[in-house]
């Protein structure tokens, strides 16, 4: 019984979740796509990999995402692509295709809603961004 306990503590503790997390998603928002890459140190990061605006090409969404077994979530930053600007971020998956991502700043919350894509679409201007060159 003991090591069924075990199982399932290590089933739903961070790997599990690390391996949910990865991918490319979509912001329902901003119509970005941010894909999601785990650092030697364990933390995630994310960079734009399509945009309507090329300007954001590149840009880190995600910084410093780490998992939080208390609150069941990764906690970390968000950074907006406009000002570059970083904002503490709880993010957490609903299902194995939507992730939200609640952005904090003092007393007030936004909530973005991400899907899971399996590729990164050209915008109407054909941009996308690899990623490639990010990773460590």
């Amino acid at each position: 019984m003991k090591a069924l306990i075990v199982l399932l503590a290590l089933a739903s503790g961070p790997a599990s979740e690390d391996a949910r997390l990865a991918g490319r998603w979509r912001d329902s928002e901003r119509d970005t796509v941010s894909e999601l890459i785990r650092a030697d140190d364990g933390s995630w990061s994310g960079v734009i990999v399509a945009s309507p605006r090329a300007t954001e090409l590149g840009k880190r969404s995600f910084e410093a995402l780490r998992w939080h077994a208390d609150d069941h979530r990764f906690v970390g930053h968000l950074i907006k692509p406009d000002d570059g600007q970083r904002v503490d971020v709880q993010v957490w998956l609903d299902t194995a295709d939507t992730l939200t991502a609640e952005a904090r700043v003092l007393i007030f919350r936004r909530s973005l809603r991400f899907t899971r894509v399996k590729e990164v679409p050209h915008n109407n201007r054909g941009s996308r961004f690899s990623g490639a060159e990010l990773r460590p």
